[in-house]
């Protein structure tokens, strides 16, 4: 599909440019539930492509509190004691005032 080209691009931009041991985080926001699996495949996919072993957050509106809480603590780093590494959050805007507050995030795009 389209979105796959684009979001493609993007992130090859993006992760391309910032391979410098500093975890870059991008966040792809969509109005429709229904594509968010396929642009989550698209992430993952370029992120492998450049080597890159990192998570990728899939979250939506209709999750509930405490399922949004444990997606933004892993997409900001810190779940639990533990650290990891996830580069992407791949949301509907339903999540927007979930708590994404995070300084190494370097390129929002609305699908």
């Amino acid at each position: 599909p389209q979105h796959g080209y684009i979001i493609r691009q993007c992130c090859r931009r993006h992760f391309k440019t910032h391979i410098d041991g500093v975890s870059r985080k991008i966040i792809i926001y969509s109005n429709s539930r229904a594509v968010l699996p396929s642009l989550k495949a698209v992430v993952e996919s370029e992120l492998m492509e450049l080597d890159l072993r990192s998570h990728v957050v899939q979250c939506d509106g209709e999750c509930f509190s405490e399922e949004k809480d444990f997606y933004m603590k892993m997409f900001n780093g810190k779940l639990g004691g533990n650290t990891i590494d996830c580069r992407a959050l791949i949301a509907t805007s339903g999540v927007a005032s979930s708590g994404i507050d995070n300084c190494d995030v370097t390129c929002i795009k609305r699908h």
